[in-house]
């Protein structure tokens, strides 16, 4: 009898001994450490693609960047030299109204995680050729915010509106690409050669 009380006393030195260094169960009040929580990992992409379709697999729109970056433990993806194609799904109103894709370009751009708003900057052009226009349209501004699920395209910035040769400067734009609808907001300035 003796042996066995000597062997659960063996036991239960060895079970507190390694507790206390941390390498045995864990018991509460001892000072065993918790475990550390792991951060999230990054990642980075170049020259990437990303392509969303509709239901029946149509693309709807496509970014291209030369690089894509998602810093560890950070849900917002930056992206450089990028450029944003926006193809209207066949048959909707806008297919019918832009008559052509729209073409988003920037130097930077910044995808806070939980939102579809892209935040762009640097030399960003917006271009597209609506329906009933015989040339292209362009917008030039510094600043731009892209809500993708909506397509809408806004900016408080100054912009110039480029149409052949006419252009028209103004602070403020509000670009709806699935209505087809383009709007200058403010301070409205043009030039419209002959």
């Amino acid at each position: 009898m003796r042996w066995v009380g000597a062997m659960l006393l063996a036991t239960v030195v060895v079970v507190g001994l390694l507790t206390l260094l941390g390498q045995g169960p864990a018991v509460p009040g001892l000072g065993t450490p918790a475990p550390e929580e792991v951060a999230a990992p990054g990642y980075a992409a170049e020259d990437a693609l990303l392509v969303q379709t509709d239901a029946d697999g149509n693309p709807v729109y496509r970014l291209k960047a030369r690089g894509l970056e998602q810093a560890s433990g950070s849900e917002t993806l930056h992206a450089q030299e990028l450029t944003v194609d926006y193809v209207p799904p066949a048959g909707s109103a806008a297919a019918t109204k832009a008559g052509m894709p729209w073409t988003l370009t920037a130097r930077e751009g910044e995808l806070p995680g939980g939102t579809l708003t892209m935040k762009l900057s640097g030399d960003v052009r917006l271009r597209g050729q609506p329906e009933g226009w015989r040339t292209p349209l362009r917008f030039e501004t510094q600043a731009l915010d892209f809500d993708i699920e909506r397509q809408v395209a806004t900016t408080r910035a100054p912009v110039n509106f480029y149409a052949g040769s006419r252009r028209l400067s103004a602070r403020g734009l509000s670009a709806d690409l699935k209505a087809g609808t383009l709007r200058l907001e403010s301070s409205v300035h043009g030039r419209f050669p002959p």
